[in-house]
């Protein structure tokens, strides 16, 4: 008899778990709809950089190595746009390479920044779990970055440095 049981709680299950509807769980890119900009903190429609009253950079990414081993690098990149966004990468790979990745193929943690004198504040979000880490910081002169960063969902924090490289062409 309660092999009976056993069958029927495990036809049932079986049942149910067919029955639910089934769904797809893919990282978008940047050129999905999700998040939305206005959902950035730091958005602002029209927005255009004015090279002559900042050094931030936008003709090179910002890098920070943040692991080494036998193989090679891991850095971690920012890369600030005219428009107001910023795209990061965490990557095995060469800030060179990186600096190649398209804009709108390839970033899918991004943000978008705003300036008050020499500082800095942006928010990024990864498609697949929308939590935001929230950055301020320094620039202090054309080739590097103190930024101090939260994350929402895990509530990481820490202050880094990134250095600039420019973009060969």
């Amino acid at each position: 008899m309660k092999k009976h049981y056993l069958l029927y709680f495990v036809i049932t299950a079986l049942l149910f778990l067919f029955s639910c509807k089934r769904q797809k769980f893919v990282a978008k890119t940047i050129q999905g709809e999700e998040p939305r900009k206005t959902s950035f903190w730091h958005y602002q429609s029209n927005f255009m950089l004015d090279r002559n009253s900042t050094d931030l950079r936008t003709d090179g990414i910002y890098f920070k190595i943040i692991d080494t081993d036998q193989f090679g690098d891991t850095y971690k990149t920012f890369r600030f746009y005219q428009d107001g966004l910023v795209i990061s990468h965490v990557a095995y790979s060469t800030p060179e390479k990186l600096m190649k990745l398209e804009r709108m193929i390839e970033g899918n943690i991004h943000g978008y920044y705003k300036l008050k004198g020499d500082t800095l504040l942006f928010t990024t979000k990864v498609y697949y779990n929308h939590s935001p880490t929230f950055y301020t910081g320094d620039i202090y002169s054309s080739d590097s970055l103190r930024l101090h960063y939260i994350n929402y969902k895990t509530r990481e924090s820490d202050s880094e440095i990134y250095y600039f490289i420019k973009e060969e062409n």
